[in-house]
């Protein structure tokens, strides 16, 4: 039991370690560039949906 839990943290303290060393900035950097989103010169949002109280049906044509 106490060799697992020690096995553990060992594990715990090395993702850690790797973890902490990366900068923030550079890991943004590189997963825009493999996303291509480094020369993007527009951007276009789309959505559907519905706004309505509680109580009200969904439709005018459908019982609530």
């Amino acid at each position: 039991m106490r060799n697992g839990l020690l096995a553990c943290c060992g594990v715990l303290a090395l993702m850690v370690g790797t973890a902490a060393a990366q900068d923030a900035r550079s890991v943004l950097q590189a997963a825009a560039m493999e996303m291509g989103a480094t020369n993007v010169q527009s951007i276009q949002y789309s959505g559907t949906g519905w706004k309505g109280a509680v109580g009200q049906n969904y439709s005018p044509e459908l019982d609530w």
